[in-house]
């Protein structure tokens, strides 16, 4: 399915090894100079030689020059990263160097691997849109120099910091292509224009794209969607992402950066930053080679884990359904339109103000507290004084996230920190290793360990070793996680 947020790039076979033979057909490499300084092109180029990157226009935040998959796209009803430069990295030329530069670290692809992996074998695969394999080939020399560039830091560090399967391969990831963002939805819209061409039904197709992309572009509901069902439709899929975000937490990930990076049917995309603690913990991220005390990481709320990411995301979806209602009215006052397409728009706009409404997460600060906060306070079995103190954390959380918070709610709550104790935590990110602070009143319940974070930590540290790519997917063939071990600690 093409979608029409998306332009059309063409590639060309490259030299990757898949892990997968079923993904032989995914080695290709984006070919900008088969476009042609000039063309008089009169013929298409088939599919399966082309593939279609997404625009995306984030409402929150974007990065200078950052149009959208500046390395990544569809093809062949797939989406690959890691395929090099596509007509959308608009930020080549800026000092965004690893993002700019088309590749995709192989330790990244790894994690995304195993991460999928992970939760399959939790029993909760449908969290994420996971990556089924990867492709590897080695990393050529003047890349090499690139990337030791981008993550050496400082007079006093060495290349060694790099894990070596950094320095000497990289890869492509594949994920299945049934999916949009957000800022998918959002660039699309804002593209409509003020005059209208015979036979356009562009509001038809607005509430088509929304409701395919609410439901995960299952087969059955991509067309003839009503507009109430769509808003429905997405008002649930807030809900579901932040449930989403909870069990993710519950199981001890955290996802790292949630920003742009899950779909409108509410599952998580970007898998590339995962940190797995032996079981779900509350507390704040720190860099394991930077110290800092108490009051330091208090000034950090951002690396709160278990309350910002979902707050984050809230915040998101609420500026989302705030711009559909201003940009569809605009459309109203605005744009040519039969009188059954206007009505049609506002039945749309008064069933998602409805479907928003109490008691949904997104209506008020209480729902979205017990939204948050009791999946936490059950998973760590917290007694009423321990939740009491975890409803002041939250506060403080949310006024780190959302503008116009309170200022009493800003000052950084009374606790006393303790480092967690437990096994080496693989990579997030070539120069980054994480350690947990958690406050004492849950100290004790976030020692546990699930044997299935222990292996997911051991192989993803063991595979960042291998700098070899036909080693490499040979071990990665070999690594199954095994839910009965996880099953029988979880009862003991």
């Amino acid at each position: 399915m093409i979608h029409p947020w998306t332009i059309p790039v063409p590639v060309e076979e490259s030299t990757f090894v898949p892990l997968r033979e079923e993904h032989r057909d995914f080695n290709v490499e984006v070919s900008l100079g088969r476009l042609g300084t000039y063309s008089g092109r009169t013929r298409s180029i088939p599919a399966d030689r082309l593939l279609h990157c997404d625009f995306q226009l984030d409402l929150h935040h974007n990065h200078a020059g950052r149009l959208g998959a500046g390395r990544a796209g569809f093809h062949r009803d797939h989406y690959l990263k890691g395929i090099g430069r596509t007509l959308l990295a608009g930020n080549w030329n800026t000092s965004d160097l690893y993002h700019n530069s088309g590749i995709l670290l192989t330790s990244g692809a790894i994690r995304e691997y195993l991460i999928s992996g992970l939760l399959a074998a939790h029993g909760h695969a449908e969290l994420v849109n996971p990556c089924t394999g990867i492709l590897v080939r080695p990393l050529p020399g003047d890349l090499q120099d690139h990337v030791r560039e981008v993550f050496t830091h400082g007079e006093d560090q060495t290349a060694s910091s790099l894990p070596p399967v950094d320095g000497a391969t990289q890869a492509i990831s594949v994920k299945a292509a049934g999916f949009a963002r957000m800022s998918n939805i959002v660039w699309w819209v804002n593209q409509l224009p003020l005059l209208r061409a015979e036979g356009d039904d562009r509001i038809a197709e607005l509430f088509e794209a929304l409701g395919a992309a609410s439901t995960g572009f299952e087969s059955d509901v991509t067309e003839g969607i009503a507009p109430d069902v769509v808003a429905r439709h997405l008002a649930a899929r807030f809900e579901l992402l932040i449930e989403r975000l909870q069990a993710a937490w519950s199981l001890g990930i955290d996802w790292g950066s949630v920003h742009n990076n899950y779909s409108l049917d509410g599952r998580f995309l970007d898998l590339e930053m995962p940190t797995v603690f032996p079981s779900a913990a509350l507390g704040f991220k720190v860099e394991a080679l930077e110290a800092r005390g108490e009051k330091a990481m208090l000034r950090r709320p951002g690396e709160l884990i278990g309350l910002v990411a979902p707050l984050r995301c809230a915040l998101e979806m609420k500026l989302f359904a705030a711009w559909l209602e201003s940009r569809l009215t605009f459309m109203i006052d605005h744009l040519p339109m039969y009188g059954l397409e206007r009505d049609c728009v506002r039945c749309f706009l008064e069933e998602l103000e409805q479907a928003l409404s109490e008691p949904h997460p997104l209506s008020a600060p209480e729902h979205l507290a017990r939204a948050v906060i009791d999946p936490i306070a059950a998973t760590l079995h917290m007694s009423s004084a321990a939740r009491r103190e975890l409803e002041g954390l939250f506060s403080f959380a949310v006024a780190s996230v959302f503008p116009g918070a309170r200022a009493a709610s800003r000052q950084p709550p009374e606790l006393r920190l303790r480092r967690l104790d437990g096994r080496a935590l693989a990579r997030t990110e070539p120069d980054t290793r994480w350690v947990l602070y958690v406050p004492e009143f849950v100290r004790d319940a976030c020692t546990r360990e699930h044997p299935l974070n222990l292996a997911y930590n051991r192989c993803a540290s063991r595979a960042d070793e291998l700098d070899e790519p036909q080693e490499l997917l040979d071990y990665l063939r070999s690594v199954t996680f095994e839910p009965e071990r996880y099953d029988s600690a979880r009862n003991e």
